[in-house]
């Protein structure tokens, strides 16, 4: 039954990542309505981040950040999030089923990662975010959090419209470490982040992730495991990465 239940949640995931990926930047709002509609999304206004709440220029130390937000925030988001065992960060939640989803989530921690994989109890969330502005689409955000097999992983692309860095300005595409603090662990993988100008083979490498690590019966080992296409493409292209990378991926 658990086995059941956790493939079509899964199923339900890769769907929604795959269906956001089609999402482009100045398609109308209500396009993608039908979309947050189907998976159960909200709509809501990410607080400091929206145009009507950033903060006043004085405020800024780095002013060009200051004029990219000027350009860039939206004016509200819509939030779509998926996961099998009700994980507590999930919002909008009355309080007493936010309680019993960290009841849940707690109780789970009770049995090793790796016996709870083999019944199909893997913890996992996924999550897309579309932000709004002026009545476009001016943000695409998927996001995918899943245990590993000694720590939590996550996979993140965003479509943008500019590089949120002056000096990344000229590029189409670039990749990061992200590290994401859970409850009681420390996630690790990769952000990604394109824009319109992007190549297939670029939006392929931020877009595409092991989708088997959600429901295989060996839980993935690491990042690169999670994230393989952008692990293979960094190593023909090591300037689209902002960092230093250990080596933990074979090269393709």
């Amino acid at each position: 039954m658990a086995w059941n239940y956790t493939a079509y949640k899964a199923s339900r995931a890769k769907s929604l990542l795959a269906e956001a990926a089609r999402v482009r930047i100045g398609d109308s709002e209500a396009s993608v309505l039908a979309l947050v509609q189907r998976y159960g999304g909200f709509k809501w206004e990410p607080s400091g981040s929206t145009r009507t709440t950033m903060s006043p220029r004085e405020n800024w130390f780095d002013k060009s950040e200051y004029e990219h937000a000027l350009r860039t925030y939206p004016d509200y988001a819509y939030a779509i999030q998926l996961n099998p065992w009700g994980f507590p960060a999930t919002p909008p939640e009355s309080d007493s089923r936010r309680r019993l989803n960290v009841a849940l989530w707690s109780a789970m921690d009770v049995v090793p990662r790796s016996i709870r994989a083999s019944f199909g109890l893997r913890k996992w969330e996924s999550e897309v975010d579309i932000s709004i502005r002026d009545g476009r689409v001016s943000q695409v955000l998927g996001m995918v959090l899943v245990e590993g097999r000694s720590r939590w992983l996550n996979h993140e692309w965003a479509l943008v419209s500019e590089m949120p860095r002056e000096p990344m300005q000229s590029r189409a595409y670039m990749t990061e470490p992200l590290d994401i603090a859970m409850m009681t662990d420390r996630s690790r993988g990769l952000r990604n982040t394109l824009t319109p100008q992007a190549s297939e083979q670029e939006t392929k490498a931020a877009q595409v992730w092991n989708t088997a690590c959600l429901t295989s019966l060996r839980s993935c080992t690491d990042r690169c495991e999670l994230s393989p296409a952008a692990f293979r493409y960094m190593t023909t292209h090591p300037d689209v990465s902002r960092a230093i990378w250990e080596p933990t991926c074979d090269g393709p």
